[in-house]
């Protein structure tokens, strides 16, 4: 599968995004938003969001062509656990567009938190995938 970056940025956390994180009030975050392809069509939209003070030795802009196992390790961090949770949604308007699906087509959407193996959030990442045939 084919990974094309769609957009970075770097802001203060949610409230959601310092819930699933662990984060104080006022700590940034590291936002990625990607596509991945397979057969020439996108298959996958994801989105990202990293505690950027856990990414020690990280070159952002760089950041958003790694695989978490590559952040991990220039970051000196350890990956622990990953837990997914597993749903069938209608996608957001937004994210049916990037996909170019229908909004009433059902995705698959995975919401999954990683770990280090201190057991401190790593990742959140929510992915929305269309059916991939074999």
């Amino acid at each position: 599968m084919r990974v094309a970056p769609v957009e970075h940025a770097i802001d203060i956390a949610s409230p959601v995004e310092g819930e699933r994180l662990l984060l104080s009030a006022g700590e940034r975050v590291l936002r990625l938003e990607r596509l991945r392809f397979a057969s020439g069509r996108t298959r996958t939209f994801e989105r990202s969001v990293l505690p950027l003070h856990r990414l020690l030795g990280v070159r952002i802009g760089q950041a958003r062509h790694l695989t978490l196992s590559e952040i991990a390790k220039q970051s000196g961090l350890e990956l622990g656990r990953a837990t997914e949770r597993l749903s069938i949604v209608r996608p957001p308007p937004a994210i049916a567009r990037r996909l170019a699906a229908s909004p009433r087509q059902k995705l698959l959407r995975i919401d999954r938190i990683t770990t280090t193996v201190d057991d401190l959030p790593i990742e959140w990442r929510i992915v929305y995938a269309m059916e991939i045939s074999s």
